[in-house]
């Protein structure tokens, strides 16, 4: 039997206790949601390896808060010095160091129909230079509360911890 990935996995699971307590609506829904948020949370990791300010702008609500950073521009403005400062040691022999930034252990709990909690612990690698090994940068913890605006999960606050 192939192996199914943990969100096919927990799908199957809901769809099999929705069907036996004859309410698919909910698990159902629920399960849709879990896979968009852990893509939603996919696609703020790659902004961040990448520095690609637009990518990590948009995972995030109008409104949203990152640390002292308030609103898309705020955290726009975030981003876009930690950019900035990778770019400052780089040159043409000598690439801005890409990282590789993951999240582990990752829960996340429906609060309602249209938000959710992620805790998780947080892991960044830089990447391996010539004759340097990949090295461990940073771990943490991380909660965020995520919303669902317009049909599409985005991140409304964000907090880590080292």
């Amino acid at each position: 039997m192939p192996k199914l990935p943990h969100a096919a996995l927990l799908a199957v699971s809901l769809l099999a206790t929705a069907a036996a307590s004859g309410d698919e609506s909910v698990p159902l829904r629920e399960a849709q949601d879990r896979a968009a948020i852990e893509a939603l949370m996919w696609r703020y990791q790659r902004a961040l390896d990448t520095l690609d300010v637009d990518a990590y702008v948009a995972v995030f609500t109008e409104n949203a808060q990152f640390g002292n950073a308030q609103g898309r521009d705020g955290i726009r403005a975030l981003i876009s010095g930690i950019k900035a400062a990778r770019e400052k040691g780089a040159g043409p022999d000598r690439p801005v160091t890409p990282t590789y930034q993951s999240v582990n252990n990752m829960t996340i709990e429906f609060l309602s129909a249209d938000r959710a909690r992620i805790e998780g612990y947080y892991t960044a690698f830089l990447d391996a230079q010539a004759e340097r090994p990949a090295r461990l940068a940073t771990v943490g913890r991380e909660v965020d509360e995520v919303v669902k605006v317009d049909g599409r999960w985005l991140i409304d606050k964000r907090t880590v911890s080292p």
